[in-house]
């Protein structure tokens, strides 16, 4: 049973091995060798869960058996940068990237309060990539085939936070009333 990745990762063995570490749709660093079949990666910018990662997440649980589902944000996110610019800054985007980023926006609003209250940028921008994360995790989690899976402890949603410059990959703990009960 393989794992989905990237925006979302996937594992296929059922001892649920540690995932691979990579970054959504960052080429920047390489990533472990997994064996064919081991892992299947859904990569899109912003980890935005929409209909095409939902059909492609369906696919996943329905057809190949997955059982963990990593959303993973990185360090110095480009798409999570852009969501951060003005509204009319967006509205000159193309129409698939402006819609993308406004809904990044929407999703990020959510925290717009705490996040903004982080003072230092890095910091401040490594919270709103997890932030992110978080969000996209807890949409993987409404999908209609997740939450029964969820439940049942066959299928595992986290998000996770992946440091480009150091390899290193962080799992957070998804909100108690993020998880489908």
């Amino acid at each position: 049973m393989p794992s989905l990745v990237g925006s979302e990762m996937c594992i296929r063995d059922s001892a649920w091995p540690a995932p691979p570490q990579r970054p959504p749709s960052d080429p920047r660093a390489a990533a472990p060798r997994p064996r064919p079949g081991d892992v299947f990666v859904s990569r899109n910018a912003g980890n935005l869960f929409d209909d095409k990662v939902g059909g492609t997440l369906d696919y996943a649980v329905n057809h190949l058996g997955i059982r963990l589902v990593v959303v993973m944000g990185h360090e110095a996110c480009g798409a999570v940068r852009a969501a951060g610019l003005s509204t009319s800054a967006l509205m000159r985007e193309p129409p698939h990237l402006r819609a993308m980023l406004l809904g990044m926006q929407r999703e990020l609003a959510l925290c717009k309060e705490s996040l903004d209250a982080i003072a230092e940028p890095s910091t401040r921008e490594r919270a709103t990539v997890i932030a992110n994360a978080v969000g996209q995790a807890r949409k993987t989690l409404e999908d209609p085939l997740v939450p029964a899976k969820h439940t049942a402890g066959k299928l595992l949603v986290v998000a996770a936070y992946y440091e480009i410059t150091t390899g290193l990959v962080q799992f957070i703990e998804l909100p108690k009333d993020t998880l489908v009960a």
